[in-house]
């Protein structure tokens, strides 16, 4: 079961610093508010635990970071996001085990059947390091744009054509899903990218729905967000919405900035999106990605939320409101992550797809995963051989609520 108590979490974490500091702003909320670690020094930022309840590693979980030099690992900087949550009760996402834009260079001059061992050495390797992730970018940047080309540069390496190609039909993505769920059968799934708001809506919702239709145990859809910043409320909340309804599963907020010198357009862009992030149901996560002035990867640094001089830390007018708001809301949480236990009766369906697609919950109500299949015998097939552990689950969709299914035998 993939669901936490973000309240208990919260606690164990004040007990285990054994420190008094000012709590975190989404303490108690339904869903986490994040931001990236962005140091190699082994601690975060020192005001790091008083506004974040999550860490992401900027860098320095990617493959190209970490194994630089063939079959040498430099845990270093993951470490750091990783012991940080581990140590104050709070969430830690993995990013990115698959990623075509940082990988080792050695992997350049592989054939197909070398970098499927490199592949699989890379993961048994993540395995050991962290045998407990919560949530994982599996896959990052592989939207099609093209013939041959992709978000990122998989076609530099034989990254697709270990895993068993692209034939229009993300092949390589599914494999690569499927042997995340072989190592971490409790984490949380998640396939990544970027300008998905604006650019490759479509693009974006038709390779989820074909990784899932080809048995990817994906379960969450990462949303980058870096192309908000001139995208109006109206166009935003339409995006959001599309989004969600084109792929019927929970969404994650991975990497939100808002990159700009004016101060009213950063603040009235932050108000705007994470109220809509933080009320949808769907949407268990938001991660901002960086908040130090000067310290980010936009212009200038300017995605910033606080500016620091010296010991002076000044808040610009986001991370006030951010101060305000986020204590005061909760947040609503339905997908069955992190926010304890979800009853399947107060669930609202995500499946959009059509009768042949079906939800699986634990018997106390907590989502575990979606299977497309052609009948009931055909879904209790495919659970059988998924990595769900033997024992009755409830299943739903759209003609059928709360059905019982032994996988015993």
């Amino acid at each position: 079961m993939r669901t936490h108590n973000l309240s208990l979490l919260l606690l164990s974490g004040a007990l285990l610093s054994g420190v008094a500091s000012a709590a975190p702003l989404a303490q108690g909320a339904s869903k986490f508010l994040g931001n990236i670690t962005q140091t190699y020094s082994g601690t975060p930022r020192s005001d790091y635990s008083t506004y974040w309840t999550q860490a992401t590693a900027e860098n320095g979980c990617k493959w190209g970071s970490v194994e630089g030099t063939k079959g040498s690992y430099n845990w270093g900087a993951c470490d750091v996001a990783y012991n940080w949550a581990k140590n104050n009760g709070q969430h830690f996402k993995f990013h990115a085990l698959l990623w075509g834009s940082q990988y080792p260079s050695w992997l350049e001059s592989m054939s197909a059947a070398d970098t499927k061992t490199a592949i699989t050495n890379w993961m048994d390797a993540v395995k050991k390091h962290y045998p407990d992730i919560e949530m994982i970018d599996v896959v990052n940047e592989a939207i099609r744009t093209g013939t041959n080309q992709y978000h990122s540069n998989y076609q530099k390496t034989q990254i697709r054509e270990a895993l068993g190609g692209d034939n229009n039909d993300y092949a390589f993505i599914t494999t690569a899903f499927k042997m995340a769920r072989d190592r971490w059968p409790k984490a949380i799934l998640i396939y990544n990218d970027y300008n998905t708001f604006q650019w490759q809506i479509n693009e974006g919702i038709a390779l989820i729905n074909t990784i899932k239709k080809n048995g990817a145990p994906v379960d969450a859809y990462g949303q980058q967000a870096h192309d908000l910043t001139d995208m109006d409320v109206t166009s935003f909340k339409a995006a959001l919405k599309k989004i969600h309804d084109g792929v019927g599963i929970p969404l994650v907020i991975t990497e939100y900035d808002i990159g700009t010198d004016d101060d009213a357009k950063q603040k009235q862009r932050y108000s705007e999106q994470i109220t809509e992030f933080w009320n949808a149901d769907y949407v268990f996560g938001v991660t901002l990605w960086g908040y130090v002035y000067g310290s980010t990867w936009t212009t200038n640094g300017n995605s910033g939320i606080i500016k620091v001089n010296g010991n002076t830390v000044t808040d610009r007018p986001a991370m006030t409101w951010l101060k305000d708001f986020i204590p005061k809301n909760k947040g609503v949480n339905k997908t069955g992550f992190l926010d304890g236990v979800t009853k399947v009766s107060e669930f609202t369906s995500n499946l959009a797809q059509g009768p042949q697609d079906f939800e699986v919950y634990t018997i106390n109500g907590a989502r575990l995963s979606s299977f497309h299949a052609n009948n009931l015998s055909d879904l209790k097939a495919q659970m059988k051989t998924s990595n769900l552990n033997r024992g009755l689950y409830l299943v739903r969709n759209k003609n059928l609520n709360n059905m019982l299914i032994n996988i015993n035998n």
